[in-house]
């Protein structure tokens, strides 16, 4: 079963904002980035359920982009995964409350 695919303005502001971040460090890093993005989209959208509940109140996930330190933040439902956000790995999670659905 494929779930319905929803990435929030927010996250994907985050997404463009650390792809273009990366760019400006090595020319060509931030398509890397973006591929680990769209990689982990395609894995989420197949299975959502197989990443760990990070917050368990609103059932908040979390997948990481290898080999970025970041993650996307998502919650899943029976038939849509929502990305709610793209963090850093050293970032406070707290700031992401307001996002939560």
């Amino acid at each position: 079963m494929s779930f319905r695919l929803v990435v929030e303005a927010e996250a994907e502001a985050e997404i463009t904002e650390a792809a273009a971040w990366y760019d400006a460090q090595i020319k060509g890093l931030g398509t890397d980035f973006i591929d680990a993005v769209r990689h982990a989209l395609e894995t989420i959208q197949r299975n959502p359920y197989q990443y760990q509940v990070i917050r368990k109140r609103r059932q908040v996930r979390r997948i990481g982009l290898r080999p970025f330190p970041y993650g996307l933040m998502y919650v899943a439902s029976e038939q849509e995964v929502v990305i709610i956000a793209c963090v850093h790995g050293r970032r406070n999670p707290r700031r992401l409350r307001s996002r939560t659905r």
